[in-house]
């Protein structure tokens, strides 16, 4: 583990970079904050911050509920071109719910108390490359997003086995 930087090193400038790198920025205030707390009550703020998921439900039309009837749809068809329009509309309702995954992580990044985990979120985001246009279940993203996010901070590999599952 790093040593702490001493003392005489920690600035507002620090403390504006320690939240551009753990974090996605701050205000002047939050620097401030930040800095006025100390080098080491700055680091655990970030480390310890609470989680907040009750604060960002999913998109209902990200749930497999909400997608199943068209899902039925496709299947119980009774012929071609109503199978044709039936899967129009489940692509419709896929492209409407990975926009609003997009949103609803937007906004937990830019309003969560505990951005250092979104901040990891992200990052294996970035590291694991998968996309929609594989997956084309928004649903499955979510539960994607929702497992980097357990293990974002913890083993890799228990990342690593959470993420084949």
């Amino acid at each position: 583990m790093l040593p702490p930087i001493p003392d005489r090193y920690w600035n507002r400038y620090a403390a504006a970079h320690l939240l551009n790198r753990a974090a996605f920025g701050g205000t002047p205030r939050d620097i401030d904050r930040l800095f006025l707390g100390g080098n080491n009550q700055a680091v655990q703020s970030l480390l310890k911050a609470p989680e907040d998921p009750e604060l960002f439900p999913p998109p209902p039309e990200l749930l497999p509920g909400a997608r199943h009837e068209l899902y039925r749809k496709v299947q119980d068809a009774p012929d071609e071109e109503a199978r044709k329009e039936a899967k129009k509309a489940l692509n419709t309702a896929n492209r409407q719910g990975i926009l609003d995954l997009r949103i609803w992580w937007l906004n937990r990044m830019r309003y969560t108390s505990n951005p250092l985990l979104e901040k990891a979120t992200l990052f294996w985001h970035g590291h694991f490359a998968t996309s929609n246009q594989k997956v084309q279940d928004p649903y499955l993203m979510w539960v994607q997003n929702e497992t980097l996010r357990a293990h974002a901070l913890g083993s890799f590999p228990d990342l690593l086995k959470a993420m084949s599952r």
